[in-house]
């Protein structure tokens, strides 16, 4: 509970403050009829009653009247199990469906399972946090202890442990 209040109370004085400067009103022109909530370098932490579920970090957030959130310069959203990182998120652009419940980063995306030490490199993908899948149909590369792995789209579940490129391309090792 403590945390939910502190992120509205921080949320509402970034708010405050960041309407009320002069050098932010022309930024508030556009589309300003849809957006509720504009808010500068935002650290926003989601607990399921006291366990950290995941943070995510941006310079710029918009939220918008229908729930939707806009990241235009940027994202990096941590996915946590047991209080351990285990998943970060990473790009340039993003936006956030409310009522689809999908999170669609684009522009230098990577994803990094902390644990398995894998990382996904790609130009979009989106994260859909009701199927708890991460999916995508834009070439991808996949790092993996010394292997590379590229090929065009992937499906993977939530955490980046489990995947599928769907069109793998290039030369794979296998053991005998």
């Amino acid at each position: 509970m403590y945390h939910k209040n502190y992120f509205w109370i921080y949320t509402i004085f970034c708010t405050f403050i960041h309407c009320n400067n002069p050098k932010n009103k022309k930024k508030q022109t556009k589309n300003n009829n849809d957006i509720k909530i504009e808010a500068s370098n935002m650290d926003v932490y989601y607990y399921e009653g006291t366990t950290l579920k995941y943070i995510i970090q941006t310079p710029k957030l918009i939220e918008l009247k229908n729930g939707d959130r806009q990241y235009p310069e940027g994202i990096l959203f941590k996915v946590y199990e047991n209080d351990q990182l285990l998943t970060t998120l990473q790009s340039a652009h993003a936006v956030q469906y409310k009522v689809a419940g999908i999170l669609e980063a684009s522009q230098n995306v990577s994803i990094e399972n902390t644990s398995t030490q894998q990382k996904l490199y790609t130009q979009s993908i989106i994260l859909d946090q009701k199927k708890e899948q991460i999916y995508t149909d834009q070439p991808v590369k996949i790092i993996r202890n010394e292997e590379i792995l590229t090929g065009k789209g992937l499906q993977a579940d939530k955490d980046f442990t489990q995947y599928t490129i769907l069109q793998p391309t290039g030369t794979l090792d296998i053991a005998e």
